[in-house]
């Protein structure tokens, strides 16, 4: 289940990961978005972001997306740096300020 508010395109947030798929799955398609903005904040409360394409979207959604956490500072050190940042599927939104083809999800 989804619904517009104003701007953007909300997904449930009762739903799981696994069953948000379907969902997104087809608000991508709908509004033909090609890329999600994955969205991580570090220690200070700055927003930092990945890309991913649009095909990735169910296995970050399952099993996470690996990231390096040892590039934002206070995270890791370089030994230990691998990370995984899991995306939350209430928080996929379609922003109108956006660039065309492309959603935001906060991990």
């Amino acid at each position: 289940m989804s619904r517009v508010l104003g701007c953007v395109i909300m997904v449930d947030f009762k739903l799981t990961h696994e069953e948000a798929f379907e969902p997104i799955d087809s608000l991508l398609k709908k509004w033909d978005i090609k890329y999600i903005r994955l969205i991580v904040v570090d220690l200070d409360g700055n927003p930092r972001a990945q890309l991913i394409p649009e095909y990735e979207m169910k296995f970050a959604l399952t099993l996470g997306i690996g990231f390096d956490g040892s590039s934002i500072a206070g995270f890791r050190d370089v030994n230990e740096s691998d990370l995984v940042a899991h995306p939350d599927p209430s928080t996929f939104l379609v922003p109108m300020w956006e660039t065309p083809g492309i959603a935001t999800m906060f991990c």
